[in-house]
């Protein structure tokens, strides 16, 4: 008597790939994004779909479709089961850096703060380029030091934060110098015989000199039983 032959269908598992991908950005799709255990030889599946879920983390793949070495679909000779791929989102990161000039301007004339906003995705290192690193210009007047930054930047410098630069045009310390005139056994142009004190004063660095109106004129001796002075 004949038999019945009953064929069950084979087990296999779809596994969709690990990806990472930008926060806004979309997973790559695609067969090449997944694949099978326990497929006959010559078996590929040639569409399948993948779903990001970027809540859960999971990239869950669905509706397969295996065709044997003719591409003829099998998929029914299948009992398929679908595994969950791991789903990595960069979130996007962005920093201000702001640039600022203290008693003085930029090399362009300006005083204002100049900002630049850096942005980019977790695990970029995010860098100054040159041309965003303002030129420092002037200092108000020559009572004021040559300017510096605060902390200097550059090119090579990683921002992980938001970031403030300072360029400081720093006024020079003040001097005084006493000058002090005094008469001995007479007195001076306008029959005074007290001290007279000429005060100089100036910035760092500059030198210091009387001016003809400061240094008082000689009077007269007080007899002729002394000598000129």
């Amino acid at each position: 008597a004949d038999g019945t032959l009953t064929v069950n269908p084979k087990a296999v598992t779809v596994t969709a790939s690990d990806q990472t991908i930008k926060e806004g950005g979309a997973i790559n799709a695609g067969t090449k994004y997944a694949s099978a255990s326990g497929l006959v030889d010559g078996h590929v599946f040639s569409a399948i779909t993948l779903t990001a879920d970027t809540v859960k983390k999971t990239i869950t793949p669905s509706a397969v479709v295996i065709e044997d070495a003719d591409g003829v679909a099998v998929t029914d000779n299948y009992n398929v089961t679908y595994a969950d791929g791991s789903l990595t989102v960069q979130a996007a990161i962005g920093y201000t850096v702001t640039f600022q000039v203290a008693n003085g301007a930029w090399d362009d004339g300006t005083t204002e703060d100049k900002i630049v906003t850096l942005s980019g995705y977790e695990g970029d290192v995010l860098k100054l380029t040159a041309d965003q690193i303002p030129a420092v210009g002037n200092k108000p007047n020559t009572n004021y030091r040559a300017g510096s930054w605060n902390i200097t930047p550059s090119e090579g410098t990683e921002i992980t934060a938001d970031t403030t630069y300072t360029y400081t045009y720093a006024e020079k310390d003040t001097i005084s110098k006493k000058v002090t005139f005094k008469v001995a056994n007479g007195s001076w142009d306008d029959g005074t015989t007290t001290d007279i004190t000429v005060t100089l004063t100036g910035y760092e660095g500059e030198v210091l000199k009387l001016t003809a109106s400061q240094i008082p004129a000689v009077g007269g001796k007080p007899s002729t039983n002394y000598k000129a002075g």
